[in-house]
């Protein structure tokens, strides 16, 4: 169960970061998906720390 709950967060992480970065995109129209780019890539950085933390905790 403990880690159906990681893969969950992974994607919602990613998730938000890539709908984040939609509207940011929608709202500066910077002409290509630059802010999607930057915060999905930001999201998968977080998403991967929190599940070496997540990880690395000891059962308990």
């Amino acid at each position: 169960m403990r880690y159906t709950q990681i893969a969950y967060q992974i994607i919602g992480t990613i998730a938000i970061g890539f709908i984040a970065g939609y509207f940011a995109d929608k709202w500066l129209s910077p002409g290509f998906p630059l802010f999607e780019l930057i915060f999905s890539f930001g999201a998968v950085i977080i998403a991967l720390y929190l599940v070496i933390k997540n990880i690395s905790k000891k059962e308990g």
